[in-house]
């Protein structure tokens, strides 16, 4: 192994057995962890969960905000939601605002968040804390397949610079 391809070679075997490590070192990259936030995000803007769903209550079934709630959300923050739009997640901001890359695998991309809503108080009612998950699932928080091939896409340069620095290739 004295020889410039007997050091690639050993190079390469060291790569290939620390391969998840150097995936790991590709979602370091902020723009790669800004992406996996901006991709579970952009499927809760459509009222969509991970799998594809459309985000619906366990509970009520219902997957659409009601005027009650378009009331609430004007008067309690001001934000302008219709009745009859899909759920979104976004009614304060605090739980996209916390979703964020927590351990990058290479079978998944684990995603975390804050999926406690805090209580707050509408016309002198105070409403209880809520777990999001218990409510709406764990899918709430994920990506979908088709955000998969755009994260591949996007991690592949980070992992090829990676892997020549480890190969010593420029």
């Amino acid at each position: 192994m004295n020889t410039r391809l007997g050091e690639l070679l050993y190079s390469a075997l060291a790569l290939k057995s620390g391969h998840g490590y150097a995936f790991k070192f590709a979602f370091k990259e902020d723009v790669i962890s800004n992406l996996v936030t901006y991709l579970n995000t952009r499927n809760l803007e459509k009222g969509l969960d991970s799998k594809g769903r459309i985000i619906s209550n366990k509970y009520t079934k219902q997957s659409v905000y009601s005027a009650r709630t378009e009331q609430i959300y004007k008067e309690t923050i001001g934000r302008i939601i219709s009745a009859g739009s899909n759920y979104t997640m976004k009614y304060s901001g605090d739980f996209w605002q916390s979703i964020e890359l927590a351990q990058p695998n290479l079978d998944f991309v684990d995603i975390k968040s804050e999926h406690i809503k805090r209580s707050f108080t509408f016309k002198g009612v105070q409403t209880d804390e809520v777990n999001l998950f218990n409510l709406y699932g764990e899918d709430i928080v994920g990506l979908q397949e088709r955000d998969y091939i755009i994260l591949r896409k996007n991690v592949l340069p980070y992992y090829i610079k990676y892997a020549r620095g480890i190969l010593g290739i420029n």
